[in-house]
């Protein structure tokens, strides 16, 4: 391989070169050294120095040995009495090596190998083909030293310094006031001055020390807020929070630092918190009106439970009424006959001990069922119950029908001392389903007062969406109507 042979020329740029790379490595150094902050920063700082010193020897040796003349440079090198020098490169190279391995940086390996290259020993195994490698080493660390501060000037624009840091705060919304120990004003940003200036207190840099106070005399605690509001404090440190009602409708909270010290200052902070304020009467506002709609809602359930009270009441009174008048009517009809034969008399027996179970029974069993009790048990006094027709499908409204039955014939037997009743079912797939009670009874008064059966009746059917009507005249006879259509699903 024919050896690159370096005229003039080239020697002069290769001794410029290793100067602008030594010059552009003494800025990068200065950086890294003012933003070193931490260990990996400071060994960082120590490598730079590192290469640092290579190009400065690079540049020495060259310079001092006169090159400029020469046009192998690995000849001229190897006679210079400074030729040893280079062995420091040995451990520059091996430095690189490590860093590039701790901090995973490719581009340190690119370093260890020409920083490697540049020492005694391969110099003199290359010889004269070592042009290259010196031709290399000052492109390499002319590109590095400009593509650092590049790097570096990037970083530095977008690091937070001090005056960053106060330019943030300057144009923050919340007011910051910091006191020094004599009182006057260490820090004050635009929205501190402009709200003390709305409550027309001092903002120049005299003192200050008695600021606090001057709020204090125009602004209110927030425990005392707390406590116009109806709600619980929400701060222990009431003294340390002042609420303060600005002239626009606004109001400001001023918080004083509890842990600073005069000897050191104070720090005040201010914030709007007007709609918070607002905010919290109208949550105060929505509580009250809660109270008062949970106070009526108590009231209405008090009322339902009464009205609930009350139809219980009337139910159990219709049932004791169809019930016990019932039983009371056919021992009287019996007492009239005079059927005192033994037979009778178990008879009797056994439908008035049945007085209390038909009272405990549920009202919603088997209509028909009843309906049959009810002409078996009229049957034993000689009054016969003719039933013609079936009950209606629905169970409420047999039901219904079966207690207006029992209340009919009732008044039929005790009333009218009838012999017959007649009951007929119309209807109990239809539309209307329809309740026709009558007798052949003569005894009962003119006119018909009401009592406690016809509108036991009345409610009855009322119930299940009917209506009931009362024929007076002879005979006399009970009319009851249900619209079930449309019901078959509810």
């Amino acid at each position: 391989m024919t050896p690159l042979l370096l005229n003039e020329p080239c020697m002069m740029l290769i001794v410029v070169g290793e100067f602008l790379s030594a010059c552009l490595q003494v800025v990068h150094l200065f950086m890294v050294v003012f933003r070193a902050s931490s260990r990996p920063g400071w060994l960082s700082c120590a490598y730079e120095a590192a290469v640092q010193l290579h190009l400065g020897i690079a540049l020495c040796i060259t310079v001092g040995t006169g090159v400029i003349r020469a046009p192998l440079l690995a000849e001229v090198l190897g006679f210079s009495r400074f030729f040893w020098l280079l062995w420091a490169n040995a451990a520059f190279s091996f430095i690189a090596l490590a860093f590039a391995l701790y901090f995973s940086r490719p581009a340190l390996f690119m370093d260890a190998l020409l920083m490697g290259l540049c020492t005694p020993g391969a110099i003199g195994a290359l010889g004269a083909h070592w042009n290259i490698v010196a031709l290399l080493d000052v492109s390499w660390f002319m590109f590095r030293g400009l593509s650092s501060i590049v790097t570096d000037v990037v970083w530095r624009s977008e690091e937070l310094t001090g005056l960053s840091a106060a330019e943030a705060l300057m144009g923050m919304p919340a007011g910051i006031l910091v006191t020094g120990p004599s009182g006057g004003s260490t820090f004050m940003n635009a929205s501190m001055r402009s709200s003390l200036e709305e409550l027309g207190l001092p903002t120049d840099l005299g003192d200050l020390s008695g600021i606090w106070g001057e709020l204090s005399c125009r602004g209110r605690g927030i425990c005392a807020e707390a406590g116009a509001l109806g709600v619980p404090a929400i701060s222990e440190r009431g003294e340390e929070n002042l609420l303060v009602d600005v002239a626009d409708g606004r109001t400001l909270l001023f918080q004083r630092d509890a842990d600073g010290s005069k000897s050191r200052g104070e720090r005040i902070l201010c914030l709007d918190v007007t709609e918070s304020i607002a905010a919290n009467n109208a949550l105060v506002q929505t509580n009250r009106e809660l109270e008062a709609a949970a106070t009526e809602l108590r009231a209405c359930l008090a009322d339902v439970d009464h009205a609930a009270e009350a139809s219980a009441y009337l139910r159990m009174r219709s049932r004791v009424h169809d019930v016990v008048g019932q039983r009371l009517s056919i021992l009287h009809r019996y007492l009239e006959m005079g059927k005192t034969d033994p037979a009778s008399v178990d008879e009797l027996e056994r439908l008035l001990s049945s007085v209390m179970t038909d009272l405990r029974q549920d009202s919603g069993r088997d209509a028909a069922a009843e309906l049959d009790a009810i002409v078996s048990a009229f049957s034993l006094v000689g009054v016969r119950v003719e039933v013609e027709g079936e009950l209606p499908r629905r169970p409420e409204v047999a039901a219904a029908f079966v207690r207006v039955v029992r209340e009919a014939c009732t008044n039929s037997c005790r009333h009218a001392h009838a012999k017959r009743v007649f009951v007929n079912l119309k209807d109990p797939d239809g539309p209307f389903a329809r309740l026709t009670v009558a007798d052949d009874g003569t005894g009962r008064p003119a006119p018909v007062r009401e009592g406690a059966g016809i509108p036991g009746m009345r409610r009855e059917i009322e119930s299940v969406g009917g209506r009931l009507a009362v024929k007076r005249d002879h005979p006399f006879t009970v009319l009851a109507e249900v619209d079930v259509r449309g019901r078959a699903d509810d």
